[in-house]
């Protein structure tokens, strides 16, 4: 029924279409008015129609063609509208601005379709607006035809077609957005019945209004002729009437025309509105005609330059006509000739549109009457309200030629008058009762086979429902409303190991409880059945049997519904335990994803571009980004600023050539910070060995690569100055001597040493030294070039090397400048610093372009002279200078690569009391040299000390000795303190005592273990802060002696108020105590004082047994030397202890 009324509507605004494109102008005859549109609306139907076709057979692309073009010529409209609202006019050819708004409205339905219920409800929407437009339009044409027009808006102005025209297509647009299913099918019989009866329903409309026509255009024609006879007469009674009167006649007349007089058949003369009299162009005077208003406009328009150039031109007739309008109406002036004078002239002043009433007498109730002058009307009469817009064509036109020749042109015109004319009613009615009947017989005629078909389609659909039953993988019941079981299908079958015709009839509650081993049903399955059975949807449960070999089940209840009526339920089991056990497998694997330290990305290997699958949160929180920012994204979102480094094209590569790879790149993140990461891509195959993922593990190593840069910066820079270590310079040195052999230019080192640095330490404090050391850098940095390689070596050496110059006063030019730079003043915390500096240059020669070291210790050795010579200077160097200098550099230089590589060793010598045991020992430091052997302390002690190496070096020893004294305590072997000697540069440090309160607590040792040793000269040297810091230790628990007792020059008084323990006996006095009584009153004095002093005194040096006896004699309490041991490593001191802990340890001979 859809389809057949869908079709009837399309056709009547096809018909409307042509009727106006057409046939309107084929036959010059009048058609049906209200069927007429204009041109515009005429195409838009046409391009409408098409959509609704093409809508209709899902023809996409013609679909979208047919949008375009509706939508320009939409646009097209809106601007012809836009045009007419500037010229505050309605243009020709121009579509009302409902009807645009509408049109591109379906442009837009059209671009949509109806395939999706969004492009249906746009149809359906778009249907009811334009039937609501129809109504108001066709609404407010009645208020036009009622009220007039002057209120009427030009941009809505349309005919009664073009409001028909748009409230049937808002009934066929709502139709099709209700239309759900397949384009319309019509059987060939209802397709030829429809064709047939719309065929006769137009050759009846055609007959009925050609035959109407023709009688309306008789009697047009004669009432035309009737008019063109009276206007005829009316010219020859009013000249006759005047011309044959004189100039004195007229002026002795009042009146001319006596409104209640004899009018001399020329009817009424109401068209008369006033005369007057001429000579020549000279008025004489003006009679009144029969309005009062007559006579001034009479003489307003004579007073006109186109009046008067027409009386002026004269006149070759008796009669002569004038046609003006002034204010909105139309006059004309005629001129009759007096016969008597030649040169006097009657003028009558006419109102053209009631000289035309009275002439044309009673026009035809249908038609209207046009007086027409050079194409402009100039009256018309007939039917009152009539709507100018519907005429199609003149019935009848005809030609008046007035006295003086002038020819006008009689129309005569069907005006429609709406629906209830004869001319419109009648075709229109027969036309919707053949329409109606095309109707009803499509229907009839399809009736057959829309039944054959529907029965057709029933029983597919009982196949389908059968076939889904029977061969549904999951057990289906079909269960009835009272709870027995009507069917079940195979599975089922199976599963309950009974026949279907068992089955059929037994409890579903029963069946269920038996295939899932339950003793009764569960509350949630029979809330299931309970819900299904009352027509509740997505009724659905999960639930698991019992048993050696249970099954989980996934139980969908489908509530049957025939005709509105539930008569069963689908019961449904579905086992789902292969795929619960997958769930449960995939869950954890996500849940062990997702707290994963480590980034993971899942990408898929079967579409283009490897998009992401999955990300887990620790790479969501590394890179910003969102999960449904990154799926479907690549991998190289991450490249940085977008381009795609190396690194990612080897991976890339990778996934090209399905292997696995691993690079590390800088990623970027969301927020445009980058962090460095490593990715480690492997491929995943399914079971057929097909490529179907990547998985990606992204670990952040932003942290590790920074410590890895900055490993390599501390490994190759030095940690105050900033400046390039020994190493690097190692390697800036190979590289420029390489440089040098192919260059031109000599090759220079420079070894530059502060003067007198060690004084700014020991008196402003090591941080004001290090301070001192950066500026002195600084300095350094700004006299130099690029090219140039400055290090600092350690302590207050620095070693520049200078490439490319062209000779050696180009090289003292530099050491002078530098010189100069290092002598300005160095402001540090209020205190203005002076410091100079001594530099050695050496100069690359053959000998040492083979050893790079030679070149660096012969400007050390130049820069040593040049300290000799007075400091503030340099010096190249000579082959001349002495080999005691040499050596010292020599261990200088070497020194610093042993603590580097770790080649010093720490022994101990026990300390022995009275009765023999070891009650102590003593840490000493030891130098083994590859090449000199063993060096003694005392040079390369001296070496430190001068250098500021022994503030690193005693640390060590420190930690060392802390660290074996642990040992020994921890392995009960610990016999006393174990003591270390300090250098006045470490102990007047500021930050001595939290440093070694650091290395206690980094080995665990307990303070009581451990003594210090200072020398007289240390603590002599500022005394109150010597004070100060031994009753610090002193409050730590450690105890504090004065080693080589009686060398230096110590007040007794200061000696007095030390808090130390434990005073040293210089070995000097031991060795000549037996070589006279005067050394050996002198180590009795010491025993002495040390004694009144509450003072331990330890002899140190004991080789012989008589100095022992002699010192035991004296009262000595300890002692120490080669007579009871010598300085052993560790190892020995641990054997020596693990053999005797208790053992007198006796005297060698």
């Amino acid at each position: 029924m859809l389809p057949v009324i869908l079709v009837l509507l399309m056709v009547c605004n096809v018909l409307m279409a042509l009727n106006t494109l057409l046939v309107s102008y084929v036959f010059e005859a009048w058609q049906l008015g209200v069927l007429i549109l204009n041109r515009q609306e005429a195409y838009a139907t046409l391009l409408v129609a098409a959509g609704i076709l093409a809508n209709c057979l899902q023809l996409r692309v013609a679909l979208r063609m047919l949008a375009i073009a509706i939508l320009l010529v939409a646009l097209y409209q809106l601007a012809m509208c836009g045009w007419s609202w500037w010229q505050v006019t309605m243009a020709s050819g121009c579509m009302s601005l409902p009807s645009t708004f509408l049109l591109g409205w379906f442009a837009l339905c059209c671009w949509v379709g109806t395939a999706s219920a969004g492009g249906r409800r746009y149809w359906e929407c778009l249907g009811w607006a334009a039937m609501a437009a129809g109504l108001g339009l066709l609404v407010m044409l009645v208020i036009k035809a009622m009220l007039g027009s002057a209120w009427w808006p030009a941009l809505v102005e349309i005919r009664v077609g073009g409001a028909l025209w748009i409230f049937i297509h808002g009934i066929v647009l709502a139709l099709v957005g209700q239309w759900q299913m397949d384009p319309p099918r019509l059987e060939g019989g209802s397709i030829r019945v429809a064709v047939i009866g719309l065929a006769v329903s137009l050759l009846i409309w055609f007959s009925v209004t050609m035959f109407y026509q023709s009688q309306l255009r008789d009697t047009a024609l004669r009432h035309l002729i009737d008019v063109e006879t009276a206007v005829k007469q009316w010219q020859r009674t009013w000249r006759a009437r005047w011309s044959g009167m004189t100039v004195a006649g007229l002026l002795e007349a009042d009146r001319l025309i006596d409104p209640n007089g004899d009018s001399d058949g020329l009817w009424h003369l109401n068209e008369i509105e006033a005369l007057a009299l001429l000579r020549g162009m000279n008025p004489l005077r003006n009679y009144p005609g029969l309005t009062a208003d007559g006579a001034p406009r009479l003489q307003q328009l004579l007073n006109k330059p186109g009046v008067r150039n027409w009386l002026a031109a004269g006149q070759a007739s008796s009669v002569a006509w004038h046609f003006m309008t002034e204010e909105g109406k139309v006059y004309a002036i005629l001129a009759i000739m007096l016969d008597a004078e030649p040169d006097g002239r009657l003028l009558t002043l006419i109102d053209v549109q009631s000289w035309l009433q009275q002439v044309s007498g009673s026009v035809p109730s249908e038609t209207t009457l046009y007086l027409l002058h050079e194409g402009r009307e100039l009256a018309r009469v007939g039917r009152a309200g009539v709507v100018e817009d519907h005429q199609v064509t003149a019935l009848r036109r005809d030609s008046l030629v007035l006295a003086d020749g002038t020819r006008l042109v009689l129309e005569a015109r069907l005006m429609v008058g709406g629906l209830m004319s004869p001319g419109a009613l009648l075709p229109l009615l027969l036309v919707f009762v053949g329409l109606f009947a095309t109707y009803q017989l499509a229907i009839w005629v399809s009736l057959p086979r829309r039944r054959t078909r529907h029965a057709f389609v029933l029983e597919v659909r009982e196949q389908q429902y059968r076939s889904l039953f029977s061969h549904s993988s999951a057990a289906v019941f079909h269960v009835l409303p009272d709870g027995t079981v009507r069917e079940v299908n195979a599975v089922a079958e199976a599963l309950l190991e009974e026949k279907v015709d068992d089955i059929a009839g037994m409890e579903f509650s029963a069946l269920a409880c038996r295939l899932l081993g339950w003793l009764s049903l569960s509350a949630e399955l029979l809330h299931t059945w309970r819900t299904a059975i009352s027509g509740g949807r997505g009724c659905c449960c999960r639930v698991a049997g019992r048993g050696s070999e249970a099954r989980c089940y996934n139980v969908r209840m489908v509530p049957i519904v025939v005709d509105d009526s539930i008569v069963g339920v689908f019961a449904v089991f579905e086992d789902v335990s292969a795929w619960t056990e997958t769930l449960v497998r995939l869950t954890i694997m996500e849940r062990c994803l997702e707290e994963s330290s480590n980034g993971v990305v899942i990408l898929d290997a079967t579409l283009p571009g490897n998009p992401v699958l999955y990300s887990n949160v620790a790479f969501r929180e590394m890179t910003g980004y969102r999960s449904s920012q990154l799926t479907g994204k690549t991998l190289f979102l991450l490249a940085e600023g977008g381009t795609i480094v190396p690194e990612l094209v080897r991976l890339h590569r990778a996934m090209a050539e399905h292997r696995p790879c691993s690079v590390t790149t800088q990623a970027r993140c969301r927020n445009g910070d980058t962090f460095w990461c490593q990715i480690s891509l492997s491929p995943v195959r399914d079971e057929d060995a097909v490529l179907t993922h990547y998985v990606a593990i992204i670990d952040d190593i932003s942290l590790r690569r920074q410590h890895e840069q900055r490993l390599a910066y501390q490994a190759t820079h030095d940690a105050l100055t900033g400046l390039i270590n020994r190493t690097m310079l190692a390697e800036r040195l190979s590289h420029a001597i390489r440089q040098a052999r192919c260059q031109p230019g000599i090759l220079a080192v420079l070894f530059i040493d502060l003067d007198e640095f060690k004084s700014v330490n020991d008196s402003l404090g090591h941080e004001v030294g290090d301070r001192l050391l950066v500026s002195v850098a600084r300095r350094l940095e700004q006299e130099l070039r690029d090219s140039d390689s400055l290090a600092r070596m350690g302590g207050d050496e620095f070693v520049l090397i200078l490439a490319g110059l062209e000779n050696g006063e180009a090289v003292e030019r530099v050491a002078l400048r530098l010189l100069g730079a290092l002598e300005r003043p160095h402001m540090m915390d209020g205190w203005q610093l002076h410091v100079t500096a001594s530099i050695g240059i050496a100069e690359l020669d053959s000998e040492t372009a083979e050893s790079p070291g030679l070149l660096m210790q012969r400007a050390d050795i130049a820069m040593y002279r040049a300290k000799q010579k007075g400091r503030n200077q340099y010096q190249r160097f000579s082959e001349v200078f002495d080999e005691k200098l040499h050596r010292r550099l020599t261990l200088r230089n070497e020194l610093r690569i042993a603590m580097d590589q770790h080649d010093l060793q720490l022994y101990y010598q026990p300390v022995i009391n009275q009765s023999g045991h070891i009650c102590g020992c003593e840490a000493l430091l030891r130098w083994l040299h590859a090449d000199l052997g063993w060096v003694s302390p005392e040079d390369f002690i001296t070496i430190a000390e001068q250098t500021g190496q022994i503030v690193e070096l005693g640390r060590w020893v420190l930690w060392r000795a802390c660290n074996d004294a642990q040992c020994l305590v921890q392995s009960r072997l610990m016999p006393g303190r174990v003591a270390v000697n300090l250098s006045p540069l470490q102990f007047y440090r500021s930050d001595f005592l939290a440093d070694l309160g650091s290395v206690l607590e980094e080995v665990g040792l307990d303070a009581h273990w451990l003594e210090l040793e200072l020398t007289e000269g240390t603590l002599m040297r500022d005394t109150r802060s010597s004070i100060d810091t031994l009753n610090s230790l002193a409050e730590m628990g450690i105890t504090t002696a004065i080693d080589d007792f009686g060398k230096g020059c110590s007040s007794l008084d200061y000696l007095q108020r030390l808090p130390v323990t434990r005073i040293k006996l210089d070995k000097s006095f031991v060795h000549a105590i037996d070589h006279g009584d005067c050394n050996a009153a002198v180590c009795k004095s010491v025993i002495v004082l040390g004694r009144e002093l509450e003072l331990e005194v330890l002899a140190e040096g004991v080789e012989t047994r008589a100095q022992y006896e002699c010192l035991l004699g004296l009262g000595c309490e300890k002692f120490q030397g080669y007579l009871f041991a010598r300085p052993m490593p560790f190892s020995a001191l641990c054997k020596l202890l693990q053999d005797g802990p208790g053992k007198p340890l006796q005297p060698r001979l």
